[in-house]
């Protein structure tokens, strides 16, 4: 049995080097943004446009991450030291694979899905310039993702911890010698190719990332050991089950990352100035969601590994301390945004019309997102479980039956661009609603992968 304490600090010692490895990965990214803006509002928009497509075909990488989250953390709950191995194994092959038929589906639709978003033809060729690059390395990116994956699943998340600390540090560190004909505050010579030195920082810190991890999987170490020979056979079983539990929430993500990319239409469509803005405000956004994906990851973990032993009451506690933690800190992030949007965004651009509008996309992005965390937190039962269909249904609720309509509502009646982001609010508030419908329903105690 586990009292709340043991839950509590087993949740901490899970989510904390998750959240540290997320915060110095989006520290990178937005060092990054801050060094793409050095080069014009154009690099940003053409970064922000090739990320938000790239995002879109990053469900092809969910499939295999979402079950094997659950399939690795029950297996080691269930003490199973030969199925662990084997399912890590598969979602390394798997996760190859995938990212070889992202990077040629991407490859193909790149170019249209751009002009599909604006007719700049400066803001066009940018994000090519840094996206064919990004593009051909996908493959390493993506097993990079299952590396820290199966480290955190099978009780680790310090290794990469470190991994991911390293290397984004690398990054920050290679974006200005590749960038910049002077590279800032050291004035050495840089190679000075523009975004694509971003696009080559990025490809050189992600390879590093996988092969240091990779290495250490290889070697093994006291929570898991893989075999190399082993990555080149498929096993029927583990296959479709890696890809039968993670459909469900991959076509999630999918919904998302297509609502997502919808959205991003509809504000390129007022033009550059907010589309710049936006590009900014989501980064930025995005570091209020690092505490909560840790605890997202590190609860869903342990909830698989007690639904292993058979403890549903301790799952039930797991997700109930995550939940707690993620609206908290959340509710903190919203008072930042009260007090210092404009300097936030200042950080990055000096154009006013920019900050100002960016300013009120990262307040009205904030307003209900305690509510969204604190569902998210409950959702760990979901994801540890592999019962990823509430997920499906609420995330396909809120966004495309609620929040869509309401996007398109507000260009048909030509309203300012900031009406697109209070659709949030109803949004998250709905999706909130219906995780704890489906929570006190209680299906999950009863799914097994």
């Amino acid at each position: 049995m586990h009292n709340n304490k043991q839950i509590f600090n087993k949740l901490v010692q899970l989510s904390i080097p998750t959240m540290a490895a997320m915060l110095l990965q989006s520290i990178y990214d937005i060092v990054d943004m801050y060094w793409v803006g050095k080069i014009s509002s154009q690099a940003i928009s053409a970064v922000t446009l090739f990320s938000t497509i790239l995002w879109l075909f990053e469900v092809l990488n969910e499939i295999i991450g979402v079950s094997s989250v659950s399939m690795i953390s029950q297996s080691v709950g269930r003490n199973d030291i030969e199925m662990k191995e084997k399912i890590c194994e598969q979602t390394l092959s798997f996760k190859f694979l995938m990212g070889i038929l992202t990077s040629i589906l991407l490859f193909i639709f790149i170019k249209p899905l751009l002009h599909f978003y604006t007719p700049d033809k400066t803001v066009i060729d940018i994000a090519l310039s840094y996206g064919y690059l990004r593009i051909f390395f996908i493959p390493i990116m993506f097993s990079s993702f299952s590396v820290n994956s199966i480290f955190r699943c099978t009780g680790d998340p310090k290794t990469p911890m470190k991994i991911m600390g390293f290397c984004a540090i690398l990054n920050m560190i290679l974006d200005p010698i590749f960038m910049f004909e002077k590279v800032p505050f050291i004035n050495i010579t840089g190679f000075n190719l523009g975004t694509f030195g971003a696009a080559v920082a990025t490809v050189i810190s992600t390879s590093v990332s996988f092969l240091i991890g990779f290495f250490i999987l290889l070697k093994g170490n006291n929570y898991i050991k893989i075999k190399f020979k082993n990555l080149f056979r498929l096993i029927p079983n583990i296959d479709y089950k890696l890809i039968t539990v993670g459909i469900p929430g991959a076509f999630e993500s999918f919904l998302t990352f297509l609502f997502e990319a919808a959205r991003v239409k509809f504000v390129a469509s007022y033009g550059l100035i907010p589309l710049t803005a936006a590009g900014i405000s989501s980064k930025i956004y995005g570091v209020s969601m690092l505490p909560m994906m840790g605890l997202l990851m590190g609860g869903s973990v342990l909830v698989g590994n007690f639904l292993g032993e058979e403890n549903i009451d301790a799952a039930e506690e797991t997700s109930k301390t995550a939940a707690k933690f993620n609206a908290i800190i959340l509710f903190v992030f919203t008072l930042i945004c009260f007090i210092f949007s404009k300097k936030l965004i200042s950080i990055f651009t000096n154009d006013i019309d920019v900050i100002n509008m960016g300013a009120i996309f990262l307040l009205a992005s904030a307003m209900c997102i305690s509510f969204l965390g604190y569902g998210l937190g409950r959702a760990t039962v979901f994801m540890g479980s592999g019962y990823n269909t509430p997920l499906l249904i609420s995330s396909l609720v809120s966004q495309w039956i609620l929040q869509m309509p309401l996007i398109i509502l507000c260009r048909k009646l030509n309203l300012p661009v900031q009406y697109l982001w209070y659709t949030y609010i109803p949004s998250d508030f709905l999706f909130f609603v219906m995780i704890m419908v489906y929570h006190k329903q209680g299906k999950w105690k009863n799914k097994r992968v």
